[in-house]
């Protein structure tokens, strides 16, 4: 999907640019064969399309189609056999046409392979005239072609060797068919290709989809490598970025076609990199300066916009490049920023963002404390994006509790459940991991279930687990093999666990990163076939039943010292595993022994039952929380100089441009309405001495005394602490303050507040 060409061509910025593509081998089998349908119509009118293939019939269909539909740009189909020489030569013709050659099929690659050999099989032979992309080009006057792309069969080194002049001297990208294995007697391999390419300026950004072979007649496949790699296309742009690099193609014109060409080609980073360095460095000119562009283009990306667009370094490095007329981009009427000047209070959001895409959050009261607020998200959307799911298994009794009509409507209903504690009305009763192998399943899900797996009793309820008296601490594992087990090839399985810091419980493992890697170095799951996301909780409204919360997609090395049932009670970090299974062979080992690495036990706050957290006094302090909270601990015994101290902390922050997001945390020693006195007293002065906008005021909140798991529980939350010229040292020291940021009043004034990748935020 392209991220920044629909932005310039509402500002008119394509309206300068005229992109060449030339495709050589264009018979157009299907509709990705159709380059306007893959995104280029969008820089028509002015778009040139040449296509060359040997055969005359699938041209002139072309053509004719062409014709037909009324295009607004200009593409044509030319009934040539291009190759590095004008000659003679003979075109071999396969069982399937579009895998005939200007080389003849491989005996070899028959006699061994089984996947491609039929479509290759020589059927007749054909007598070809040949030319040059060159000597085309020049017969016709064309001085540029910006984008090649090479699919002719293994002739593609020929075709490029035809083509030296114009490629030197203009082409920016191509996409080219390359073949590591010969399918083609003699013909070029990838390295060939690659080196040529290379010696002219052109650097390999990336492949598509690997092709595979099965070698015929041999009854094993490896599970790593899956089968010899035979082909697949290779992307090739020019990097102009280099800072080493002397080129006549580096011209701001050259540049954004390059920009262009990237977009489209699905390369938004690299399309990124070059807009903004136009921009700082020729974006005097109106016609280079893509800030606007930039900035509407990244607020399409859901995870950015949760962020907040202001805080990302790009957005501070263009921000003198950002036209801020009237509010909006440049000829539209749409917000340059659409929350520049938002208020940033902290509010409850009905939607959290997973791998790019909005889901709601659960609100279904079933034990919907915690992690289920997202888990049961997931696994629907999971589901419903399935293209197959005839046979789903359900490891442990989890969606049914929160299934509706929708679950008919994304065919997740007709499954086997399969709990062994759980009884209920469709419900086996049997060890998952008694399944027999030859049991296979298209889809898999299991929702915090499979941390539980040979570990013991859960204590409160003892409602599941097993008295067990030498548990398997790495079961969960094995039954995480056993899910990849008992998928078909091509099945895919949803797995969900709780993640941080390595816990043993006794009654489940919260998993981490090197707990999770022993999948791949001991169980041999494919490294290809899985895959990792995880989420993190920020936030709980921890005075409901069925609270509302806040959870953000985090990297697995921000969550090493995340505690479960810390500071909130629930997993406070969750693993999403995706299996996707590749071959059939796999082999479980149900006797592997455990990994000698180190488990934490829980601290003894942690079994606590959170009564403390829920008292009416600190949950009305956690509903006043924002973004920036700041904590301040004035000495209330030095009353001369107490009005003093909190006279300049209140002034600084209702001076400070980001007040609205403020609230300051007042440590007291005296009672909350001696303070609210005091805080009256002290604000209205200043507001009478000075002329302050206070629409939008900060929040002032007052702390007493806090209980130990109280303290850790707002500690997290505290952007802050404000140093005082009298403080209270033993409120300090009780608090813990050791890992929180302190600054004098007068470095405050002069710091800004930025939300990191990890939405943490800080001042900076």
């Amino acid at each position: 999907m392209m991220l920044f060409l629909p932005s310039l061509k509402k500002t008119g910025h394509l309206d300068r640019v005229h992109i060449t593509v030339c495709i050589v081998g264009s018979r157009k089998i299907g509709d990705l064969d159709d380059y306007a349908s893959q995104g280029w119509e969008i820089f028509a009118p002015n778009l040139t399309i040449y296509g060359f293939d040997a055969d005359a019939e699938a041209c002139n269909e072309a053509n004719a189609d062409l014709e037909a539909r009324q295009v607004n740009w200009t593409e044509k189909h030319i009934p040539l056999a291009l190759s590095n020489t004008e000659g003679k030569t003979i075109l071999y013709v396969t069982k399937y046409p579009g895998c005939s050659s200007l080389y003849p099929p491989s005996e070899e690659y028959i006699k061994r392979f089984s996947g491609n050999s039929e479509l290759i099989e020589l059927k007749s032979t054909v007598d070809l005239s040949t030319t040059t992309l060159e000597k085309f080009c020049k017969a016709e006057d064309i001085k540029e072609i910006d984008f090649l792309h090479l699919d002719v069969q293994g002739a593609e080194l020929k075709v490029l060797q035809g083509s030296d002049g114009i490629l030197n001297n203009s082409v920016l990208g191509l996409v080219t068919e390359v073949e590591f294995t010969e399918l083609y007697a003699g013909q070029p391999l990838f390295s060939d290709v690659d080196i040529y390419l290379r010696n002219r300026g052109l650097t390999l950004f990336d492949f598509g989809h690997m092709q595979r072979d099965m070698r015929r007649e041999i009854p094993v496949i490896s599970n790593s490598h899956p089968g010899a790699l035979i082909w697949s296309d290779a992307f090739y742009f020019r990097d102009l970025m280099r800072s080493n690099l002397d080129t006549s193609l580096k011209t701001p014109e050259k540049l954004l076609k390059l920009a262009c060409l990237a977009d489209v080609m699905k390369f938004p980073d690299y399309a990124l990199e070059i807009l903004e360095y136009l921009t700082l460095n020729y974006g005097s000119d109106p016609n280079y300066n893509f800030a606007n562009n930039i900035i509407e283009s990244l607020g399409q990306i859901p995870e950015l916009v949760e962020q907040g667009l202001e805080s990302l370094p790009i957005v501070a490095r263009l921000r003198e490049y950002i036209s801020l007329e009237e509010g909006s981009i440049p000829n539209t009427a749409e917000p340059i920023i659409p929350d520049l000047e938002a208020t940033l209070v902290r509010t409850w959001k009905s939607n959290f963002i997973y791998q790019g895409k909005h889901l709601p959050y659960n609100r279904i009261g079933y034990n919907n404390t915690g992690e289920r607020a997202i888990e049961i998200p997931i696994a629907f959307n999971f589901l419903a994006t399935l293209e197959k799911k005839d046979k789903i298994l359900e490891i442990g009794n989890t969606l049914s509790h929160y299934e509706n009509s929708l679950s008919e409507y994304i065919g997740i209903r007709p499954r086997r459940i399969v709990d062994k504690f759980e009884v209920a009305l469709g419900v086996d009763n049997v060890d998952f991991m008694d399944i027999p192998s030859e049991e296979k399943y298209d889809v898999i899900v299991s929702v915090s279930t499979v941390e539980h797996i040979g570990q013991g009793i859960e204590p409160s309820s003892q409602a599941y687990g097993e008295q067990i008296q030498i548990r398997d601490i790495e079961a969960p594992l094995k039954a995480i093999a056993k899910i990849y087990d008992l998928l078909s090839v091509g099945g895919k399985a949803l797995i969900t666990v709780p993640f941080g810091k390595l816990i043993d419980f006794g009654w489940f493992i919260q998993f981490n990163q090197e707990y999770l890697d022993i999948l791949v170095t001991k169980h041999h799951i494919p490294e290809k076939a899985i895959f990792h996301s995880f989420m993190r909780i920020l936030d709980m409204d921890m005075a409901s039943s069925n609270p509302r919360e806040i959870w953000v997609e985090e990297k697995a090395e921000s969550l090493v010292n995340v505690e479960y049932n810390y500071p909130y009670p629930c997993a406070n970090a969750i693993a999403v595993i995706k299996l996707t299974k590749l071959v059939e062979q796999f082999y479980i080992n149900p006797n592997i022994i455990a990994t000698p690495i180190s488990y934490y036990q829980p601290v003894d706050s942690q079994k606590t039952n959170y009564a403390e957290l829920l008292e009416d006094k600190f949950v009305l302090l956690l509903s006043k929380l924002r973004n920036i909270n700041l904590i301040v601990f004035p000495d209330f015994n030095e009353e001369k100089l107490l009005y003093s101290e909190l006279d300049k902390v209140v002034r600084s922050i209702l001076k400070h441009p980001e007040q609205n997001c403020i609230n300051l945390i007042i440590c007291s020693t005296i009672s909350e309405e001696e303070v609210n006195y005091i805080l009256a007293d002290v604000t209205m002065n200043i507001l009478m001495q000075e002329n302050l906008d206070v629409s939008n005021p900060p929040e002032f909140s007052i702390i007493e005394m806090l209980s130990k798991l109280q303290s850790e529980a707002l500690r997290p939350r505290i952007l802050a602490r404000i140093c005082l010229e009298n403080e209270n040292q033993r409120a300090i020291a009780d608090f813990g303050v050791a890992n929180l940021s302190a600054f004098t009043l007068d470095s405050f004034n002069f710091r800004r507040a930025v939300e990191s990748d990890a939405g943490i935020w800080e001042f900076k």
